[in-house]
């Protein structure tokens, strides 16, 4: 049921004309409603994402991002652990993304405070490494805003 509702929703979206979609875990299967299920959720969706992504050949780059707490100064990377990420993560279930090619979020620097700061994805932090799978940790500020917005990116 997952890759179906996944594969609708690549193919749904597809053509669409903005630079990206979202779709959150909890709207794809019920059992990611809840906090302790969202880093493994977020890791699932993205690789069934990513099978899709090989047998339909849609030309988009797919990323799951955990949006992590704000704060009025930049933090930084401030958790080791798997346990320690969880803490950080806000309110927000992880989402799939689908960007269109060359417009992601870690390309677009001029609209950041600082560029980003790349992370191995290693251990248990967010499951086992793979050798096609990048993290990218994300931190800035949208002009006018008064707090430091952050994301983790895992990119397949």
């Amino acid at each position: 049921m997952v890759d179906k509702d996944i594969k609708q929703w690549i193919e749904d979206n597809d053509k669409a004309l903005g630079e990206f979609q979202e779709l959150h875990v909890d709207k794809i299967d019920s059992r990611w409603k809840s906090r302790v299920t969202w880093i493994d959720a977020g890791l699932e969706v993205l690789a069934a994402a990513s099978r899709i992504k090989l047998s339909t050949g849609v030309p988009r780059t797919l990323a799951v991002a955990y949006s992590l707490r704000a704060g009025i100064k930049p933090t930084g990377i401030n958790f080791n652990t798997r346990q320690e990420l969880a803490a950080e993560i806000d309110q927000s279930p992880p989402s799939l993304y689908m960007f269109r090619e060359g417009h992601e979020p870690w390309l677009a620097a001029n609209q950041c405070t600082a560029a980003p700061t790349m992370l191995r994805v290693q251990g248990e932090l967010l499951g086992p490494p793979a050798a096609n799978r990048t993290c990218i940790y994300f931190e800035f500020r949208v002009p006018g805003a008064s707090e430091y917005a952050r994301s983790i990116f895992v990119i397949a």
